[in-house]
């Protein structure tokens, strides 16, 4: 493809969308990437200037998941060292639990996100759908709430150190073509 600026993708195995790691992986790339204010994006985007465009998410699916990390790499950063940006956000996550501002944060995200996507008649019904499809439980949507307030910030930190290891990722370099 004939892009201007190299791009970094890192993709680790997660769990499947209903295993019970799930909700603490979900509020983990909450804090890493979850809007403006997110580490990934104050230090990588705003702070460092490495990238024009940082993200992560986790692509839950029915048999097993992703997590993916990426970013488009500013003019004359090297992909290499946007990596071992990312690596430096995965180690601090993994070492230190997240401040209690930040998990009140993600939090009242995911209180906010189950109200609104239950403020129609489409949310319910989706909602309902999703849980009798995937968990073969539609009353589950009586309960998510609450498996998002049972997530502790030791449960954020103990699922990044146990999926975000070095042996379970892929990485891509997308490098423009060689003139």
């Amino acid at each position: 493809d004939n892009i201007q600026l190299s791009a970094l993708f890192m993709g680790y195995k997660f769990p499947e969308q209903t295993s019970a790691d799930s909700y603490a992986l979900e509020m983990m790339n909450e804090v890493l990437s979850g809007g403006s204010s997110s580490r990934i994006n104050k230090t990588i985007v705003e702070k460092k200037q490495m990238a024009n465009f940082a993200f992560s998410f986790n692509f839950g699916l029915e048999d097993a998941g992703m997590g993916i990390f990426a970013a488009i790499a500013s003019e004359g950063v090297g992909l290499d060292d946007l990596q071992k940006e990312f690596d430096e956000q995965i180690d601090l996550i993994k070492s230190e639990l997240i401040s209690q501002e930040e998990f009140e944060k993600v939090r009242n995200k995911y209180e906010n996100d189950f109200v609104s996507s239950n403020a129609s008649i489409s949310g319910i019904s989706e909602n309902l759908a999703d849980n009798h499809v995937y968990y073969k439980n539609s009353n589950r949507v009586n309960t998510l709430l609450n498996d998002y307030m049972k997530v502790t910030r030791e449960d954020i930190q103990r699922v990044a150190q146990k999926y975000l290891t070095q042996d379970a990722r892929i990485i891509l370099h997308y490098v423009p073509k060689s003139k």
